[in-house]
């Protein structure tokens, strides 16, 4: 069959245009990103546009190349909440704040605008592309020098991080919010089988949560562990020939050593170079699931040594403990010891140990945390720490405090 002169030409057009469709951006990632166009043609020089926002697995149509236009366009992109993003080496002018289009952005002449700045550009000719769709993956994010959003890891045999491929044997994925991991975390055989589905309270270190379940390779359940802040209250195991074993924790109560501290007034501290803050370090035993500090204050010493006789958290607990496994504690149960005079007691991490010495602003749990009380019994659970301080602090101007703490940790042995 002979094809017309006509039709040759309008197959011609076709498949000399196919390269030439729309530039499609893909969100192939867990986060929103934010992506800047730049491209050239003969008659406006080079131009930049953006900022498109594009959500997790959304995709956009951004630019249309003319028929006989430049093969070249490039990209870059920001991420939401991030201070990471996708550049490449190619400098042209964007505004980083507003929506933008800017023509002779190779050499644009706005200099008087502080919002005007190169971005380099990542190149990616056209016609070379995969349906002309370009795939942005922002994935395995930290931003802020923390983990945000999904993450995908490798890990060798021992389940320590590999960084080299042939070392994986199975891999992890994790969502986070500001290293915090979120939701659950499953770990998979190389295959893509489930081997594991867990829930975390925290990343670093690592503490299990809830009912987590371990699968062999066939899918069947081999354990089933269920944790409270990271130590094992039961569980639950399947051996070779079917028979499944079960397995409860035991509580025990520990007295951690009582702390008595003296507090100079706010004006010694000025005046006279005294303290009227101290910080205590929280050395938990292992296997704690939660525990509790009893506080007493007064400017008397002998009232404090008086009041600590009375400290009886420990003795209250050991009284509830259900030796059947179960432990059924509420802080209302408890009876506070006396006290005389407030003080202030916080509870932070240790990263804030020099702010809260120097008076600046910190960061601190109010969960754990008591302001211009006498005495008082604090309940910490279900809180992920990595290494906490308890702070103390007279704000009396005149007189001075003496202080009398004791931490009470409930652990848990399987």
């Amino acid at each position: 069959m002979k094809i017309k002169k006509y039709q040759l030409i309008i197959i011609t057009f076709l498949l000399f245009t196919k390269s030439f469709s729309q530039v499609i951006f893909k969100n192939t990632g867990s986060s929103k990103i934010f992506v800047a166009i730049g491209f050239y043609e003969k008659n406006t020089g080079w131009t930049t546009k953006g900022w498109f926002p594009i959500e997790p697995n959304e995709e956009q149509n951004l630019y249309t190349p003319k028929l006989f236009g430049s093969e070249k366009f490039y990209y870059c992109a920001t991420i939401d909440k991030c201070d990471k993003g996708f550049f490449g080496n190619t400098s042209l002018y964007v505004n980083k704040q507003n929506a933008f289009t800017i023509e002779n952005a190779d050499n644009n002449l706005n200099y008087n605008n502080p919002l005007i700045l190169k971005y380099n550009f990542i190149e990616a000719k056209i016609n070379t592309l995969e349906s002309n769709t370009i795939k942005i993956e922002p994935n395995n994010l930290t931003c802020y020098n923390k983990k945000q959003g999904k993450w995908k890891m490798g890990l060798d045999k021992e389940g320590n991080f590999a960084e080299l491929k042939e070392d994986f044997r199975f891999y992890r994925e994790i969502s986070f919010v500001n290293d915090i991991p979120i939701g659950w975390c499953k770990d998979y055989y190389p295959d893509g089988t489930l081997k594991s589905e867990y829930k975390l309270l925290s990343f670093q270190p690592f503490k299990y949560d809830g009912k987590c379940s371990w699968y062999k390779k066939d899918g069947s359940l081999e354990r089933e562990i269920e944790y409270k802040n990271g130590n094992a209250l039961s569980e639950t195991s399947s051996i070779n020939n079917g028979e499944v074993i079960t397995k409860k924790a035991q509580y025990e109560v520990v007295k951690l050593p009582i702390q008595y501290i003296y507090l100079n007034s706010t004006s010694n501290e000025y005046w006279k170079g005294g303290n009227s803050k101290s910080i205590i370090p929280v050395e938990l035993p292992e296997g704690t699931i939660e525990w509790y500090y009893e506080y007493t204050s007064s400017r008397s010493k002998e009232m404090v040594q008086s009041n600590v006789q009375q400290f009886s958290v420990a003795k209250q607990l050991t009284s509830l403990i259900d030796k059947s496994g179960l432990l059924n504690a509420s802080i209302n149960m408890f009876s506070s010891p006396p006290g005389n005079d407030v003080c202030d007691v916080y509870l932070f991490e240790n990263e804030y140990y020099n702010q809260f010495l120097n008076g600046t602003t910190f960061n601190h749990y109010p969960i754990g945390t008591r302001q211009n009380f006498k005495s008082g019994i604090v309940q910490i659970r279900n809180l992920p720490l990595k290494n906490p301080r308890i702070g103390i602090k007279n704000n009396d101007m005149t007189f001075g405090i003496n202080v009398s703490i004791q931490i009470v940790a409930i652990v848990t042995k399987i």
